[in-house]
Formats: structure tokens, sequence, C-alpha cells
């Protein structure tokens, strides 16, 4: 005899295992892809705050300078 035993267990183990690794590699995947857009619209959102943020600091001044010579 080979004594080689069957191991029918093993092998229903083995594959529950790749199906949950699977599973989280895909879940794993879709998450990457949702949050590419989502981290480009808050940097989006954020240069736009800055540049908005620059151009009220940039009046301000203006105004505080030219109050000053009246």
């Amino acid at each position: 005899m080979s004594g080689a035993v069957s191991r029918p267990w093993a092998w229903r183990a083995y594959r529950g295992l790749m199906g949950r690794f699977l599973l989280i590699a895909g879940a794993v995947l879709v998450a990457l892809f949702l949050l590419g857009p989502i981290i480009g619209l808050i940097t989006s959102l954020l240069k736009w705050v800055l540049i908005l943020g620059l151009i009220a600091l940039a009046v301000a001044a203006v105004v505080k300078l030219t109050r000053d010579h009246v």
C-alpha cells in the first residue's frame, strides 16, 4: 500500500479558505476603485478652498492698505 490517506475535509477547508481570500481581495479592489474618485474630489475641493482663501486674503490686504491712506 502506498500509505496515502484521503482527506476530503482538507480539500473542503482549502476551498473555503480560498473563497474567503478571493472575497476579501475583491472587496479591497472595489474599495480602492471607489476610494480613488472620492480622494480626487476631496483634493479638488481642498484646492479650490485654498485658492478662494488666498483671494480673500489678498482682497483683505488691499482693503487694509487703501483704508490706511485715506
